[in-house]
């Protein structure tokens, strides 16, 4: 009994991956995106400071929730482009 695969296949190399690089991105932006909402981030942002009355903690939260939708945009067209 032969165990070994046809030539064809031997010879066959992988495709390379399009766009692994930004698919890689999206990854750890989708990993690292939540935990800058969890509470020891918080707390580093969580300061007696306000900006036009909004208190600093809310600056960071919707600033942090706004830059991962914006980069999460960049990275999906980018890879969209090729």
């Amino acid at each position: 009994m032969n165990t070994e695969p046809p030539r064809e296949i031997q010879d066959a190399k992988p495709a390379p991956r399009r766009g692994s690089a930004w698919s890689d991105a999206r990854a750890v932006l989708s990993a690292v995106g939540p935990v800058l909402f969890l509470p020891p981030a918080l707390a580093i942002a969580d300061r007696e400071f306000s900006l036009f009355g909004v208190p600093a903690l809310a600056i960071y939260v919707f600033s942090v929730w706004l830059g991962g939708i914006v980069l999460m945009a960049l990275l999906w067209r980018r890879d969209r482009a090729g």
